[in-house]
């Protein structure tokens, strides 16, 4: 830790298994609060599996490569998908404990770890009296597993409401609430973007290409815009990777839409606002415990219009809620009219648009960044004293 008259600046490691090799939401979280953190002149480190993920940044945060697992598959995060998972997941864990003490021996020494899912909470609650280092939790609802680990960090941050009263509601624990942020520099509705086809809406989806993110869903909903007769008015683009990308590919290929249907695999971060920006509607189909995604604050940071799903109740009426238009899970005819609806009128579009511009202020990594290094220097103090 290096204190001046003003500030003090903590040596930050961020300990996660996957933010090396792969990119989603979690991983981008830690890779922009890392960001914000070094721009405020903290010493930022990342220990994570190598990959080149994180090549961009070696500039300018210290990044500790855990050596890969040599026969490991890309974007298994299941046993299902991967049955030998927990062993590569163990192997890590060695991996990372050797080279933490190895460092330790050498007298580096870091004030805060911060941690953002269960396996390197498992870790640290084993291991980490002998680093003797405190650890934060950033709850992000992997789990009933990582709430119940959370209680045994020095300090916990919770994302959002609804997953603070979940801890509540079955630990007793209440936590602050700071949600992940996006960094509006990049990502705002001002910048180039890239030719649009005339007379058709475009839609996008940006996720990783896995059973969870439910794109099924919405190349079922092109199915239905066929069968309204809007053939040729509608265009979706479908921006990631993953497992389950040649699967959904067929799909495509079987239900006749390979005009209307595309696969860009991954885009660089730096392209990646444009294509947001040459789009008409963002589409979620994910569930998830918290109803949280990264790529909604980019899309509403871009100005465009979301339709997302949720668990929630439906009554036949258009419903406006967190990130946009919400519909109902698994429901392809309605996510269809719901397209139709955001395409053609532009009085609804707008208000999209306006309220999530507006919304997407408050998510500003260079407002959030005050707030989790309130905590962390919180935790640090406490710690030392």
């Amino acid at each position: 830790m290096k204190v001046n008259s003003d500030n003090v600046y903590l040596k930050i490691l961020f300990l996660n298994r996957w933010v090396g090799c792969q990119k989603g939401g979690t991983e981008k979280h830690i890779i922009g609060l890392a960001s914000s953190f070094v721009k405020r002149g903290h010493d930022v480190n990342i220990m994570t599996t190598e990959g080149q993920e994180l090549n961009s940044y070696r500039n300018r945060i210290s990044v500790w490569d855990v050596p890969k697992n040599k026969w490991e598959k890309p974007f298994s995060r299941a046993i299902s998908e991967d049955p030998f998972l927990l062993f590569y997941s163990f192997m890590f864990l060695v991996k990372t404990f050797a080279i933490m003490l190895q460092a330790s021996i050498r007298g580096v020494k870091f004030d805060i770890i911060s941690i953002h899912a269960p396996l390197e909470g498992m870790f640290l609650l084993f291991f980490g009296w002998i680093f003797r280092v405190p650890h934060i939790w950033v709850l992000e609802g992997y789990s009933k597993l990582e709430t119940w680990l959370a209680h045994f960090a020095k300090s916990t941050i919770a994302i959002s409401d609804s997953l603070a009263e979940h801890c509540w509601k079955n630990h007793s624990y209440k936590y602050p609430v700071i949600p992940v942020g996006t960094d509006t520099n990049l990502f705002n509705s001002q910048g180039k973007i890239f030719k649009k086809p005339e007379n058709k809406i475009v839609i996008i989806n940006v996720s990783r290409i896995s059973e969870h993110k439910r794109i099924d869903v919405l190349i079922k909903a092109a199915s239905q815009l066929l069968s309204m007769n809007y053939r040729n008015k509608f265009e979706i683009r479908i921006i990631g990777d993953g497992k389950d990308k040649l699967s959904l590919e067929k799909m495509v290929e079987n239900e006749g839409l390979t005009e209307h249907v595309t696969f860009l695999g991954r885009v660089s971060e730096s392209d990646l606002p444009k294509h947001y920006r040459s789009s008409d509607i963002f589409v979620n189909c994910e569930l998830a415990v918290d109803e949280y995604w990264v790529t909604c604050v980019e899309a509403i940071s871009c100005g465009l219009p979301v339709i997302w799903t949720s668990k929630s109740n439906y009554n036949d009426k258009i419903s406006i809620r967190k990130w946009g238009l919400e519909i109902p899970e698994d429901n392809p005819e309605l996510l269809a009219r719901m397209i139709i609806k955001v395409g053609e009128d532009m009085n609804l579009r707008n208000k999209l648009s306006t309220r999530g511009l507006k919304m997407a202020k408050s998510f500003s990594w260079d407002k959030l960044a005050n707030s989790y290094e309130r905590v962390y220097k919180h935790v640090d103090n406490k710690f030392n004293n």
